[in-house]
């Protein structure tokens, strides 16, 4: 059982490891793939401040050598016109090409922008995409982690409705046992009151003839006394046979009688026997806090103690080692 247990609290204990890190694996995902992002976006930050500080350095001189070009304009120069018309075509296509070249790279700056923008969009999508997909396998994975809990919670709880059944069962045999024991004690002490007024009933059907018989001798002898001498000797033929039916009647009731003794003395004798041989075997036994005495403890009967601690009655039973007791009527 210990090592039963102790495996089941590894268990638990790896489970509990293996939820953690499924867990913080995709923190740790969003976390690398923030991480990308923001040093995408830090490049992209930088090549636009070398593009802007570019454009700017450009912008400068264009915008000096404008300034100077006024300036030229405005001062009185020595030189002749048409230097002064070659200077002014040599400056203003050089300002046009720059000024072009500017917006053109501009415009290419522009068109990367939104190129790298749509770029973003797309790897966003991606990105979103994987992390439903991530989510949608660890819903699974919960839910399978679930299903299972929720099988082996429902397997334990069968495992337990059995064994409660089992008990119930027990417990209505042994109630089942009880009774049928209660009942065959009560059947065999109906039998013994019955054979008791049996044996009445014979006693006084006994003692009833012999109170007709002595009331038919009386009677006799009152019509003896009235009759007359002629019937004399009929009276006594007629008492001679009663007296010899008497006195078979009075002997066939000893011999039952004798025969009832005899029986009722063997009875006890048996009696005394069991009583001395399981007085013999019997050997103090505690249950619940109280003594008993019992022949074993596999299929022996229970007895219980008076207050001098001497046998009693019979309280209960062994079965299978097990002690149950009789309910009280």
């Amino acid at each position: 059982m210990s090592s039963c247990l102790t495996n089941m609290i590894n268990m638990v204990q790896d489970y509990e490891k293996m939820k953690d890190l499924i867990e913080q694996m995709p923190m740790y995902r969003e976390l690398e793939e923030k991480n990308r992002k923001l040093e995408k976006k830090n490049r992209k930050l930088e090549k636009k401040n070398l593009k802007l500080k570019t454009m700017l350095f450009r912008y400068e001189q264009i915008i000096n050598s404008y300034i100077l070009y006024q300036n030229n304009d405005n001062v009185i120069h020595p030189e002749p016109e048409n230097i002064q018309h070659k200077t002014t075509q040599t400056h203003e296509p050089r300002e046009i090409e720059e000024v072009e070249e500017i917006v053109y790279e501009v415009e290419e700056v522009e068109e990367t922008e939104e190129v790298e923008e749509v770029e973003e969009v797309e790897e966003t999508e991606e990105v979103e995409e994987t992390e439903e997909v991530e989510e949608v396998e660890e819903v699974e994975e919960t839910e399978e982690v679930e299903e299972t809990e929720e099988v082996e919670e429902t397997e334990e709880v069968e495992e337990t409705e059995e064994v409660e059944e089992t008990e119930e069962v027990e417990e209505t045999e042994e109630v089942e046992e009880t009774e049928e024991v209660e009942e065959t004690e009560e059947v065999e002490e109906t039998e013994e009151v019955e054979e008791t007024e049996e044996v009445e009933e014979t006693e006084e059907v006994e003692e009833v003839e012999e109170t007709e018989d002595v009331e038919e001798t009386e009677e006799v002898e009152e019509v003896e006394e009235v009759e007359e001498v002629e019937e004399v000797e009929e009276v006594e033929e007629v008492e001679e046979v009663e007296e010899v039916d008497e006195v078979e009647e009075v002997e066939e009731v000893e011999e039952v009688e004798e025969v009832e003794e005899v029986e009722e003395v063997e009875e006890v004798e048996e009696m005394e026997e069991v009583e001395e041989e399981e007085d013999s075997d019997v050997y103090e036994v505690v249950i619940n806090k109280k003594s008993y005495y019992v022949t074993n403890e596999v299929d022996s009967p229970i007895y219980a103690t008076d207050e001098n601690g001497e046998i009693s009655l019979e309280v209960g039973i062994y079965k299978d080692g097990k002690p149950t007791f009789y309910k009280k009527k």
